[in-house]
């Protein structure tokens, strides 16, 4: 995730999240999330707060700007047993589910909004999910694209991930 300044990513080898500058660069920041899920998928920012999503236990948990945890967690099982990516977008947390291919919205306060929306048209083996504000992005995996979603909820484009890493697309997220 990016938070204007950093970006963050969740080790899912290591159970750590870590920070890195927009040149690529580590800044040294870090943090342990494995008393709490040793198989993290993902990570976003809510205000100064860390949300990280694990496929051990099926959970968002949240630790503070400092990588403590909060003691704040909720559930995301009874939706997807293999959660892939969080995303905030201002008003809800977003969650990708590799195991029903579909991304479930969540009140802030981890409630199930009870809306979702598939994605298994695109991709069977969705990875990870961003937003710019206005649309959702989500990786798959299977494919090695990058699907972007409006609010209604369909795929508006992709482009190959080997695309993106040989520089044919700059894309802003």
């Amino acid at each position: 995730t990016w938070n204007g300044s950093n970006f963050f990513v969740a080790g899912g080898q290591t159970d750590k999240v870590y920070g890195y500058t927009s040149a690529g660069t580590y800044t040294g920041f870090n943090f342990a999330v494995g008393s709490q899920d040793n198989g993290p998928t993902g990570v976003t920012k809510k205000d100064s707060s860390f949300f990280v999503v694990g496929d051990t236990t099926d959970r968002v948990y949240e630790y503070d700007s400092s990588g403590v945890y909060t003691s704040f967690n909720f559930s995301v099982g009874s939706q997807d047993t293999v959660p892939e990516g969080i995303v905030w977008d201002g008003i809800s947390f977003y969650v990708i589910g590799q195991g029903t291919d579909r991304v479930y919205e969540y009140f802030p306060n981890g409630i199930y909004t009870g809306f979702n929306f598939s994605v298994a048209g695109q991709d069977t083996g969705s990875r990870g999910i961003t937003t710019n504000g206005s649309s959702l992005y989500v990786v798959g995996a299977t494919t090695d694209k990058v699907y972007k979603y409006n609010s209604d909820n369909a795929a508006l484009s992709n482009t190959t991930l080997s695309n993106l890493l040989i520089g044919k697309h700059n894309i802003t997220i």
